[in-house]
């Protein structure tokens, strides 16, 4: 099976590549925060790949967008290989979904619903091969990293609960975030501080909760942009496309709210990330 794997990825590959190739550049995400109205950015996202997808219905549009890209980019992969797409692509969302229809979000059923889901990601990565686990293990790491700080921040600095209370909340899976990091960060006791302990991962500094966000998600990206040098053939290369473009997809989504509902230009700007 080794000896044929390139030619089972070699279209997903090369699409996944092109796909890369036509992301969304930061000069246009910034038209698109600029755009007088929701109808100036579907008329901006006519010429790309969402265009008609979003004529209709934005949201739901980028949605069928995205479970097509995702269908075409999965089709040649086998049983285990689907199985870690689904859980982080779909499963992961539908927890994320129920998180947030929740009005306290210090929930225990979700906290349960997290743990189970990553152990459940580790025992299906475990189940492909050596070459495949390194990739998906820093895509995944660096996500769950990111979680796993925001999730700390917010409960230490914004719900104001002591350590001993969040640490149940903490993902265990991680990459360059290990627990020893996570412990300093909930001993500050301001976000100048927390700011100050990830700086040797992240290499900037935030000094608000939005800007946090920004600098984590920056950091998660750069973390997946490890996937495109090595071997070409490799699962984890439309993984990380698919990543990529679910990012860029909520980008899309908050321009649009945020132009639809009259938010300042700015504050759009510091919720978009990547910029």
């Amino acid at each position: 099976m080794q000896v044929l794997k390139p030619f089972r990825f070699s279209y997903i590959n090369a699409r996944s590549r092109a796909i890369k190739s036509n992301l969304i550049s930061p000069h246009t995400l910034e038209e698109l925060i600029n755009a007088k109205s929701v109808s100036d950015i579907v008329n901006q996202l006519r010429i790309t790949d969402y265009g008609r997808y979003i004529e209709e219905d934005f949201f739901r549009g980028l949605r069928r967008y995205f479970e097509r890209l995702y269908g075409v980019l999965t089709e040649p992969l086998n049983r285990h290989e689907k199985h870690v797409f689904y859980l982080f692509f779909f499963e992961r969302k539908e927890i994320l979904d129920k998180k947030k229809s929740l009005k306290d979000q210090i929930d225990i059923k979700i906290r349960e619903l997290e743990r189970e889901y990553v152990e459940k990601t580790v025992k299906a990565i475990g189940k492909l091969s050596l070459s495949e686990r390194e990739d998906l293990r820093v895509i995944l790491g660096s996500y769950f990293d990111m979680q796993n700080v925001i999730t700390a921040v917010k409960f230490r600095i914004i719900f104001n609960l002591k350590p001993e209370e969040i640490f149940p909340f903490l993902l265990p899976f991680s990459y360059k975030i290990n627990r020893g990091t996570i412990i300093k960060v909930l001993s500050a006791k301001t976000i100048s501080e927390i700011s100050d302990i990830l700086l040797p991962v992240t290499n900037r500094d935030f000094r608000d909760y939005t800007q946090l966000r920004k600098v984590m998600y920056d950091y998660h990206i750069e973390q997946i942009g490890k996937v495109w040098t090595g071997f070409p053939f490799k699962i984890s290369v439309p993984f990380a496309v698919l990543r990529l473009k679910e990012i860029e997809i909520m980008n899309l989504n908050t321009i649009y709210e945020g132009i639809k509902f009259n938010i300042d230009r700015e504050e759009i700007k510091r919720m978009v990330v990547g910029l």
